[in-house]
């Protein structure tokens, strides 16, 4: 066979090979007992499915990050989030976002809020007439935003220690005023360090001791998306005070 026709049909060969797509790595999940479930069928499952719809439609953004709430009037308004690596492409964040609405279901069915993390992006939902979640959502967004500046996977993080230890560390160096500390230094070709800053900034905002001093999650997008928000000072975050805080902490981090 000519080699011209041998190369021919082997591109044939090949293009009958389906693409076999890698299914994103499963970390940790935060599923509440199901007492609080919604009945099949009914108003808010639908807005559920709206909601993973719009959150699946919308995966591919720059920033990685999207936020909806589904439905029009309490009490069955679904909220919910999605927040992609930052050194992933918009087609594994599409990917991962697409596979999460699928697999947070059937490993947490008819709950009425869950959290799901990935190596490649965390997805959250809630009923929005639950009191009291927005400042879990937001220190979910925190935990994630600050792992992607740190530029290191702490397999502890999503365990209360392993995230409190990395907020505390964040904080000390706020409280030095060295913040961009934290930030891992090839980031700092592709990033403003007044963005990487702000982002810090808000995150300790967002874990802030008094619930009223936290801010919304429509805040933190407005915060994110808009230099003309001012941002208030943050205190050292209340919850600090449970994990293993300190200098320990502080040199485990820096020599990591």
């Amino acid at each position: 066979m000519p080699r011209k026709a041998l190369f021919v049909y082997t591109i044939c060969l090949l293009s009958l090979i389906p693409i076999i797509k890698a299914d994103p790595n499963f970390l940790f999940m935060d599923c509440p007992n199901t007492t609080n479930a919604y009945a099949p069928n009914s108003t808010y499952q639908t807005n559920l499915d709206t909601l993973f719809s719009v959150l699946s439609s919308n995966s591919t953004v720059p920033s990685g990050f999207y936020n909806f709430t589904a439905g029009g009037s309490p009490p069955n308004l679904a909220y919910g989030l999605f927040l992609c690596r930052g050194d992933v492409t918009p087609a594994v964040c599409e990917d991962c976002v697409s596979y999460a609405t699928v697999d947070v279901v059937e490993k947490c069915p008819r709950s009425k809020l869950a959290t799901i993390w990935y190596d490649e992006c965390m997805l959250s939902f809630q009923l929005a007439a639950m009191q009291n979640k927005e400042g879990e959502f937001c220190f979910i967004a925190v935990m994630s935003v600050l792992e992607i500046i740190f530029g290191k996977k702490n397999r502890n993080f999503y365990q209360s220690n392993g995230a409190a230890d990395l907020l505390s560390y964040a904080w000390t160096l706020w409280r030095e005023g060295t913040p961009l500390d934290l930030m891992d230094p090839t980031l700092e070709r592709s990033h403003s360090r007044n963005e990487v800053t702000r982002c810090i900034h808000i995150a300790l905002l967002c874990v802030q001791d008094d619930p009223n001093s936290r801010p919304s999650m429509a805040t933190v997008v407005l915060m994110l998306n808009s230099h003309s928000a001012s941002l208030s000072l943050p205190q050292q975050p209340g919850f600090l005070g449970r994990s293993k805080t300190g200098s320990n902490v502080v040199e485990e981090l820096r020599s990591d």
